[in-house]
């Protein structure tokens, strides 16, 4: 049976979360852009509200957003300020912080994960990898990457995020472990995401909240 290792006392979680007013454009064709905003903080505060249950030495959201801040701050969690950007630029600044103040460990963690839970963030956590990755469930882009040190690689999230970032983890002369969950692989970006997400129990309250409301009900092609 798999024992589940409680996380050293030098790992941080930055969850990376853009302005909910630039989130989910791939969206545009279904939803506008103020119910695809509230989506994007929904998932965000669920995401926020299951880190909270698991113990890392500090728990951060990355981003530019001042709306965001002020969904970190209400769920008890610290906020980083980087500009406006990629999300790799925003990524590799949260590496290289949490790294300067003494982190052994860094999760950084996507902001649209609705089904993620406790036992998700746990089981990154038992890896003892120098590299960890979460990908989708398409088998191709990044959920989640735990880099031990932070420094170990840098991070290449994006389109095919698992391959580059097995590739950089070779190229560094270390193994790449691979974790799946349906909390980690399950993101939120395009319409047939969408579908899968009106369709599927399980999801955290405030997105299931959002769901429940008049701003979802729209007919998907």
């Amino acid at each position: 049976m798999l024992q589940w290792r409680m996380p050293v006392l030098e790992t941080w979680l930055c969850v990376l979360a853009r302005d909910p007013s630039a989130a989910k454009t791939r969206l545009s064709g279904v939803l506008e852009q103020a119910p695809r905003a509230s989506l994007a903080t929904a998932m965000l505060q669920d995401v926020l509200a299951v880190a909270g249950a698991v113990r890392f030495t500090r728990r951060l959201v990355i981003t530019e957003s001042e709306l965001v801040r002020d969904a970190a701050l209400s769920a008890g969690t610290e906020w980083f300020h980087v500009p406006a950007s990629s999300t790799n630029v925003a990524a590799s600044a949260a590496v290289r912080h949490a790294e300067n103040a003494g982190a052994a460990r860094v999760v950084l963690l996507a902001a649209d994960l609705p089904y993620l839970v406790p036992s998700d963030l746990e089981m990154l956590l038992a890896e003892d990898a120098r590299v960890v990755i979460a990908p989708d469930r398409h088998l191709r882009g990044t959920n989640a990457l735990v880099l031990a040190p932070p420094s170990t690689i840098e991070p290449a999230f994006g389109t095919d995020s698992l391959r580059v970032h097995r590739e950089r983890a070779r190229e560094a002369s270390t193994r790449a472990d691979i974790v799946t969950s349906r909390g980690l692989a399950t993101d939120i970006d395009d319409p047939e995401d969408l579908r899968l997400l009106l369709r599927e129990p399980g999801v955290g309250r405030h997105t299931a909240e959002l769901l429940e409301s008049v701003v979802f009900s729209v007919a998907l092609p």
